[in-house]
């Protein structure tokens, strides 16, 4: 993966602007084998800035709010999906009016937008189009209940198979994970499912890492925090510890303006989003730098490592629907395509794990950014199966056996010892 020397605000995922999953000299699926899985985890699409309290819900002295005339159209009046009704509230940013708009709100674009990476991944099966949309051949998941998550996901089935999901195929309960750790549901896309004395004694070893008095993270998270409240005419707080929510928030504020095309982003903030951005996301991946190889691979499981069980499950699901077909059987549980909306730093984490190249990894995922496991078959070899791991584009795992992805899998598995919520709960 080359260096990416452009660091202007991405708005949308590479992938939709090229139409293609793969960027060029890539191919969708290389030539000689046969996708017969893939799981696609992907960012929400664009959206309306969430509730920020920590800046009174106002970016910046003279803000375009969403009850702006720019405004009309970019946010659907109808935000219920399928699985949920959901009521509008105010805008905090448009306060005391109503608005257009409410926190984590889908826009118009942001659907289009869903629908169309929706029409690109039907082509990644373009061998099995007529049967993708029978039922069982895709699960839908979101990493939370948020109106932005599951329309977005309702959006991208629209996309692939031209209607929106029936609740009766596609339950609630299967689809959207609401925090609750229980059987059938998605609940492995969250973090930290797994709760002992090790990771509550971990993350306080973070903690006081973090906070220690010569502490390089934070002085460079107060120094960005500084430059960008003077740019925003905002004061952060002089508490080092308020400068990464402060910073977050901010990102939120210039990527929805920005992105909307609100034209309201004062000068020298879109300049220095680079640093923004970076400061932000360093902080996110803090906690993975500074363990020995064994406590990290134990860390890593107990945060996240078993999300990668469940993409290993589906495939091991995928061989044996591949010998189920061969052999006139039909077997359960095998989808061809997952598909998972989730936030950024769900996909930031796997990234780490995963060791994508740090041009890659630090840097905030666009709307619509997505990773894809494929599993994949060779034609003329028998009964061999590879894998290959995608983010926008860029192969970030070249192909290999499906053994070294057990191998990296089980690496990076928590034990049943340190989290029994997620063995006594998955599959």
């Amino acid at each position: 993966v080359g260096l990416i020397e452009d660091y202007t605000l991405k708005c949308v995922s590479d992938t939709h602007k090229t139409k293609s999953v793969v960027r060029e000299g890539l191919e969708v699926v290389p030539k000689g084998f046969r996708l017969i899985q893939a799981t696609i985890h992907q960012r929400y699409l664009g959206s309306w800035m969430d509730e920020h309290k920590n800046i009174d819900n106002v970016c910046w002295k003279d803000q375009l709010k969403s009850a702006s005339s720019q405004m009309n159209q970019k946010c659907p009046h109808d935000i219920s999906t399928v699985w949920e009704e959901f009521e509008f509230h105010l805008d905090p940013y448009s306060a005391p009016e109503k608005g257009r708009c409410e926190p984590k709100q889908i826009t118009t674009e942001g659907r289009r937008h869903a629908q169309d990476l929706g029409h690109i991944y039907r082509s990644l099966f373009s061998k099995h189009e007529e049967d993708l949309c029978k039922n069982g051949n895709i699960m839908l998941e979101t990493g939370d209940s948020s109106q932005v998550a599951q329309s977005s996901l309702q959006n991208i089935y629209k996309g692939i198979c031209g209607s929106l999901p029936d609740p009766s195929q596609y339950p609630k309960k299967s689809v959207v994970n609401d925090g609750t750790v229980a059987p059938q549901s998605p609940f492995f896309l969250q973090l930290s499912v797994c709760k002992n004395d090790y990771i509550t004694e971990a993350w306080n070893k973070v903690s006081k890492k973090l906070t220690h008095s010569k502490s390089y993270v934070l002085n460079t998270l107060k120094e960005v925090a500084d430059t960008v409240g003077s740019i925003a005419q905002k004061i952060p707080d002089d508490n080092p510890y308020l400068a990464a929510p402060f910073l977050d928030s901010m990102e939120d504020c210039v990527v929805s303006h920005a992105c909307l095309e609100l034209e309201d982003v004062p000068d020298g903030m879109l300049d220095n989003y680079k640093e923004l951005d970076t400061a932000v996301t360093g902080l996110k991946l803090f906690p993975y730098s500074f363990w020995s190889d064994t406590e990290y691979k134990r860390f890593v499981s107990n945060v996240y490592g078993y999300y990668f069980t469940t993409v290993l499950h589906r495939m091991k699901k995928g061989v044996e629907r591949e010998y189920g077909s061969k052999y006139g059987k039909d077997l359960d549980g095998a989808a061809l395509l997952y598909v998972q909306v989730n936030s950024d730093e769900r996909i930031t984490q796997q990234l780490q794990i995963l060791g994508a190249p740090e041009a890659l990894l630090s840097r905030k995922p666009a709307w619509g950014s997505q990773i894809i496991y494929q599993l994949l078959r060779q034609e003329t070899a028998g009964e061999q199966f590879f894998f290959r791991v995608l983010y926008d584009g860029h192969e970030i795992v070249r192909m290999q056996k499906l053994d070294a992805f057990t191998e990296f899998a089980m690496s990076v598995a928590p034990s049943k010892e340190d989290c029994p919520a997620f063995f006594n709960n998955f599959p």
